[in-house]
C-alpha cells in the first residue's frame, strides 16, 4: 500500500508524531493504529521500502540478502510447506524481479549477505 507507507515516511521526515497501521496478512485487515514520536534514528524495513515511488528519502540504505536455500528453509520453518510453495511460485519471483528492475542492491550503501 504505497500511499499509506508514503504518509508514514512524510511523518518521519517532518519529525512529527507517526501514526501507522500494520496489515495482518492472515486476517486480511489493518490492525489498530499505532502512534509514536519520530526519533533521531528511524529504521524502516521491508522488501518494497526502497521502491522509486518513495523517492530517495533515506540517509542510509542497507539491503540484506541471503542464499536461496536458506531463504526457503526459513520460510518453511515460519510458514509451513503449503506457504513455501506459494512463496516459491509467486512471491519470490516477484520480489526478485523488483530487486532487478529497480537495481535495489546496487542503490544501497551497505549490502549484508547472510550465509547461515
Amino acid at each position: 500500500d504505497y500511499e499509506r507507507f508514503k504518509k508514514v515516511l512524510e511523518q518521519i521526515g517532518n519529525k512529527s508524531t507517526i501514526c501507522y497501521q500494520a496489515y495482518d496478512c492472515k486476517l486480511q485487515e489493518l490492525q489498530k493504529p499505532i502512534q509514536m514520536e519520530a526519533m533521531r534514528l528511524n529504521i524502516v524495513e521491508g522488501s518494497y521500502s526502497m521502491h522509486p515511488y518513495f523517492e530517495d528519502v533515506y540517509d542510509l540504505k542497507i539491503a540484506v540478502d541471503m542464499k536461496e536455500e536458506l531463504q526457503r528453509e526459513r520460510i518453511l520453518q515460519r510458514n509451513g510447506a503449503a506457504m513455501l510453495k506459494r512463496f516459491e511460485e509467486e512471491w519470490i519471483p516477484k520480489e526478485n524481479a523488483y530487486f532487478e528492475k529497480f537495481a535495489i542492491f546496487e542503490k544501497c550503501d551497505v549490502r549484508i549477505q547472510i550465509k547461515e
